[in-house]
């Protein structure tokens, strides 16, 4: 789905000074041209990148394609971040022993002291599928459940398998509108995914305003265009 304008991307983003606008294939937006935007957020959503019936998914992969191609800040989240994977070559599959990952669970670097994520910190998880980063690509992060949480292709374009954007109201209304995922083995219940987010969501938002500024830099790019689709 698209960001609600309210989540901790769009926040985070707005404060340093970006017009921020939400583009949503699935519901017939009309994906932008090059030159409308400076940068792309790619939220999560109910989707696969594999299903066959939703073409509206082909074309927004290959517009990634180009995108990512032309080198332009790209930053995907959970199904946008397999969308980039397959976009540019990798696999998006379930896990090969039918898990979930549903609440907080643990990501850590791949490199200890990168500026990506410097030490393991804990990140919202909601999803049944992951990615295999696309030929030459760098992981960055990994999980427990999901191996591949987080990969660049360069310092501009980065997927992330995890969910840094959740506000604990977009918390609430997912286990609201999802509340059957909930019933799956491997998902942390309600009530312990609130209290993971009361502990936890301090570093996450620290972590997210860090990130977000190496990756749109500051000086004559605060201030642009940055859309956000799903």
């Amino acid at each position: 789905m698209a960001g609600d304008g309210d989540d901790r991307v769009a926040r985070a983003l707005r404060a340093r000074g970006d017009a921020v606008f939400s583009c949503a294939p699935a519901l017939g937006d009309r994906l932008p041209d090059a030159a409308e935007v400076d940068a792309v957020v790619c939220y999560g959503g109910a989707q696969s990148v594999n299903d066959d019936d939703a073409p509206y998914l082909a074309r927004e992969t290959e517009w990634i394609r180009r995108w990512a191609g032309e080198g332009r800040p790209y930053f995907g989240i959970c199904l946008g971040a397999q969308l980039l994977a397959r976009a540019l070559g990798g696999e998006v599959a379930r896990h090969p022993r039918g898990l979930f990952e549903i609440g907080f669970g643990e990501v850590r670097p791949v490199n200890a002291g990168d500026s990506f994520l410097p030490r393991a910190e804990k990140f919202f998880q909601w999803h049944q599928e992951g990615f295999t980063p696309p030929p030459g690509a760098r992981l960055l992060a990994r999980g427990a459940v999901f191996a591949n949480q987080a990969f660049a292709v360069d310092e501009k374009i980065i997927g992330v398998q995890f969910h840094p954007e959740v506000t604990r109201h977009m918390l609430l209304r997912w286990q609201r509108e999802a509340a059957h995922m909930l019933q799956r083995p491997e998902a942390h219940s309600a009530a312990r995914q609130l209290a993971d987010w009361e502990r936890h969501h301090e570093k996450v938002r620290r972590w997210l305003g860090g990130f977000l500024e190496r990756w749109r830099g500051g000086g004559e790019d605060a201030g642009r265009d940055v859309g956000w689709a799903a």
